[in-house]
């Protein structure tokens, strides 16, 4: 079984060396290859693990980020950013880096996936796990804790919490390239319907205290 992250790929683009090639040659031709695609904004998070962005080529797409890390003599190339329904525009583009690759290095080009179950369960156990706990908690605050103070229909924190879940994309993509440990955003995911509800709260009792 594959390990689960909050970044599991839908569809992975695997680089291997072969011949003359060495794996530190492939990950050198990812800044050209991807520079010649359009793409800028190349940042080193390791050694091992470079990324690249451009934006988005229509008003309703975000734009495209993707990660090449360096594991043996491979390199792994994926997008993040994109949700399951977006296999079609992931394996466009991994073909056009693919053909890049096979036309400059002697190398082994290949694409795996979709993993759908790797991308679903990833995003449930480290994005919507922590929302929907901190969000119950919250929301029991509001009901038992606060009942006289606060509206007693937790709509506002089922907007809160869709809304995070919606977003959730590029908040990982952001923690991946600040080298945050993944404790780290899910701890931060879990506190932000809590942190809402303190806000919440602060500005009921500021309210209270001007009327």
């Amino acid at each position: 079984m594959k390990p689960f992250s909050p970044n599991a790929p839908l569809m992975t683009l695997i680089v291997e060396s072969t011949g003359t090639t060495d794996p530190e040659s492939l990950l050198a031709k990812f800044h050209p290859i991807m520079k010649e695609m359009g793409f800028g904004h190349f940042q080193k998070q390791e050694s091992w693990l470079y990324s690249a962005s451009r934006a988005g080529k229509s008003l309703f797409r975000a734009e495209d980020n993707v990660f090449a890390e360096l594991k043996g003599n491979s390199l792994m190339i994926n997008v993040e950013g994109e949700s399951i329904f977006g296999t079609r525009s992931i394996e466009r583009l991994l073909q056009q880096i693919k053909r890049r690759y096979e036309s400059t290095l002697d190398c082994n080009v290949r694409i795996e996936g979709p993993d759908y179950s790797a991308a679903l369960i990833g995003n449930l156990v480290f994005t919507a796990i922590p929302i929907l706990l901190g969000s119950f908690i919250a929301i029991g605050i509001a009901r038992f804790g606060f009942n006289e103070e606060l509206p007693n229909n937790p709509t506002l924190l089922v907007y809160i919490l869709a809304g995070a879940i919606a977003t959730r994309t590029r908040f990982w993509i952001n923690q991946r390239k600040k080298n945050r440990p993944v404790w780290f955003g899910a701890l931060t995911l879990f506190l932000i319907p809590l942190g809402i509800l303190a806000i919440i709260i602060l500005l009921v009792g500021a309210i209270k205290l001007l009327a």
